[in-house]
């Protein structure tokens, strides 16, 4: 038991020190101490100088004062014009920035534009360095009234240290005492006739200075004005025009989906209004050569708003396909049987997948396919074996019926048919003509026509498969019923 206890702590003394050797070597310096000194001047300008111990707890290749520039979410009033004069002392000896040195530094703004980099340049084994950095700030002083704001971000967003033992001294000007100034922050700070003290401690994030001095010493025709209130209406400014480009955005979006979703009804709604004030004069029956389906789904289109509208018409368009086979002479009745043939010539595509999906299911009788009587049930045991495939089936059926394009209407002839058309479907609705499928066949197998009024009913009937009997008619009647019940559950 002893020796599984030490073995135990060994094993978490060994992965302890791995753990602070990862840790020392992800974190080789830290900053010990930070003391800034700020020196307002007449003029408008700020000369800060800093002081940044440093502890390397390993090499080191030198140290890098970020200093947030107004890109990185400054206030106006935190805002200045420039830096400039930048010296830098390492261990109280100055360098300078040439490259020949060991120790330099440079300076400039970074790419992003979000901060004013000081890099220095500095070898350092495990040691503790004194970085002096000095630099004046041109602009960093506001007129606010009679007063002067001296508002600064010392440590901000783009500084990638925590900052320990922070330290901070604003020098009052000379003709300036301590009852005078105004702190204007929450920062804890000690006022004297000399200086403004800060003792701020662990920074982690961000630490920044602002205090109110009496504009008699400094030469207010150089300071920008602050106005609160101003700044307050541009806020509100800005803040509105971002509203503003929402508010856009949100209808240009909603514009887009009201054309996306209406665009059928919006090109379709001139030609319908007037057709609708001619409909004493509504044909009889659909234009010459105008077929019922492409005649419906030149009417109705696929609806985007309620899809399941659509969906329910589908296997109904399905049997006014086969409607229409009768009437080609594609399906002809021989005895009690209908036989199902091919055309030899050009046909629409979805005429050609109606007669290939009949012939899956007909009977074959001396090379020909024959619809019986029992070409329902057939039919109804593929849609509960494979309901995937006859949805699918109907789907790309509906596909194949041509649609009417963007151009259509710009023809005078192509907007005489749909207002004739549209004139006919309204007739048809207006007569209450119902029709099933099983008296569909039987009509069209006799003579009648697609175009009809009764047998165009069976578009605009809701319940179209009730059928009964063995005959074929009821056949056709309840496989296409079966397929419809697939179809809108699947949807």
């Amino acid at each position: 038991m002893k020796k599984a206890f030490s073995l135990i702590v060994a094993c978490v003394l060994i992965l302890t020190s791995f753990v602070c050797i990862s840790v020392s070597a992800a974190s080789t310096e830290s900053i010990v101490s930070v003391h800034f000194d700020l020196y307002p001047n007449a003029d408008g300008t700020l000369d800060v100088t800093e002081i940044w111990n440093v502890e390397y707890a390993g090499t080191g290749e030198g140290f890098t004062r970020w200093i947030d520039t107004s890109a990185s979410g400054l206030t106006d009033l935190q805002t200045y014009d420039s830096i400039t004069d930048v010296s830098v002392k390492i261990n109280g000896n100055a360098i300078t920035e040439s490259t020949a040195e060991t120790d330099y530094f440079n300076y400039g703004s970074s790419a992003d534009g979000k901060s004013f980099n000081i890099l220095i340049t500095s070898p350092s084994a495990a040691e503790e360095k004194e970085y002096t950095v000095s630099y004046t700030v041109n602009g960093a002083l506001k007129k606010q009234g009679k007063d002067v704001r001296v508002a600064y971000m010392l440590i901000g967003n783009t500084m990638q240290y925590t900052c320990n033992n922070v330290t901070a001294a604003i020098h009052i000007p000379e003709g300036v005492v301590g009852a005078d100034v105004v702190i204007n922050d929450e920062a804890q700070a000690l006022v004297n006739d000399s200086s403004v003290e800060y003792n701020a401690g662990r920074v982690y994030s961000t630490f920044a200075v602002d205090v109110s001095l009496p504009s008699d010493v400094f030469d207010t025709s150089a300071l920008a004005s602050y106005s609160a209130f101003g700044n307050a209406l541009k806020s509100f400014g800005q803040a509105l025009l971002k509203v503003i480009y929402v508010v856009i955005a949100v209808a240009a979006a909603a514009a887009v989906i009201v054309f996306t979703l209406f665009y059928e009804k919006i090109r379709r709604f001139a030609v319908e209004k007037k057709a609708k004030k001619n409909t004493a004069d509504a044909p009889v029956s659909l234009p010459e050569g105008t077929s019922a389906c492409k005649a419906y789904k030149m009417l109705v289109p696929y609806s985007r708003i309620n899809p399941k509208s659509t969906t329910k018409k589908i296997p109904a368009l399905f049997a006014m396909a086969i409607l229409e086979c009768i009437e080609k002479g594609y399906i002809v009745q021989k005895g009690d049987d209908l036989i199902v043939g091919i055309p030899e010539g050009e046909e629409d595509a979805y005429i050609l997948s109606v007669l290939n999906f009949l012939t899956t299911f007909c009977d074959k009788k001396f090379n020909r396919y024959v619809i019986t009587s029992e070409f329902g049930e057939k039919v109804s045991t593929e849609c509960m074996a494979n309901y995937d495939a006859i949805s699918n089936y109907l789907a790309s059926f509906y596909e194949l019926i041509p649609d009417m394009d963007s151009k259509f209407l710009k023809d005078e002839n192509n907007r005489k048919l749909y207002t004739d058309s549209f004139l006919f479907k309204n007739a048809v609705k207006k007569d209450g003509c119902k029709c099933t499928f099983a008296q569909g066949t039987d009509a069209v197998l006799n003579g009648a026509k697609t175009s009809d009024k009764q047998i165009f009913a069976l578009l605009l009937t809701s319940k179209i498969f009730d059928a009964s009997g063995k005959n074929c008619s009821s056949a056709l009647a309840q496989a296409v019923g079966a397929m419809y019940n697939v179809f809108v559950k699947s949807k």
